[in-house]
């Protein structure tokens, strides 16, 4: 598993990359951590997987502007 800062308007987040095979994106609920998906992650070799740290929480950076729920998802996108 390696991990990055990647810079999205202006904003670091923490991203997670883990395996080989097809990209699979997984989300995890608000206020939830990368480590979130380990045991999953762990079943899914098949795939390279990639999770974050949405915008606040863990390694990622709050942001300055009002969070709103719509806000991770234009990130992300």
């Amino acid at each position: 598993m390696t991990t990055h800062t990647l810079t999205v308007q202006g904003l670091q987040l923490n991203v997670s990359i883990c395996g080989q095979g097809a990209p699979l994106l997984l989300l995890n609920g608000l206020g939830g951590l990368i480590r979130t998906f380990d045991t999953l992650r762990a079943e899914l070799g098949d795939y390279t997987t990639v999770t974050l740290d949405v915008p606040g929480v863990g390694k990622s950076h709050m942001p300055r502007w009002p969070m709103r729920l719509a806000r991770p998802a234009d990130l992300i996108a």
